[in-house]
């Protein structure tokens, strides 16, 4: 595979997995209210939540980090992230949390931030 062939494989698989994670949670989120979440019909919020969540692979893609070990922390990381706001919503009085929200908003730069560190580390070894 050619190096530009293996970067837009990257960026489909990125962009798939982002949508398959977002629209999961949101899925698991409204199953047990049975209310019906708008985040799910408005294209923007749900734009920016893809991009988003595909936020540590685009870098990743763009830095040329091809070892396996950033990929698969930054996977696990995302999922464990998104599970936990969809159990939070899930399991919720139906109120706003704060603390929830603040934690996705922050979590693509940590996840890459440590992504990174943990592929630096594995370089030197």
């Amino acid at each position: 595979m050619t190096k530009l062939a293996s970067r837009l494989a990257a960026i489909a698989f990125a962009i798939a997995f982002s949508l398959a994670t977002v629209l999961g949670a949101l899925t698991i989120a409204r199953s047990a209210t049975l209310r019906y979440s708008e985040l799910a019909d408005e294209k923007w919020p749900l734009l920016f939540n893809v991009v988003w969540v595909a936020f540590p692979f685009l870098v990743f893609t763009i830095a040329g980090i091809e070892r396996r070990t950033p990929w698969l922390f930054a996977l696990v990381s995302t999922l464990g992230a998104w599970g936990t706001f969809a159990v939070s919503a899930r399991n919720g009085s139906g109120d706003a949390n704060i603390g929830i929200g603040l934690l996705m908003l922050v979590s693509p730069f940590a996840i890459t931030a440590l992504a990174l560190l943990i592929d630096r580390i594995r370089a030197r070894a």
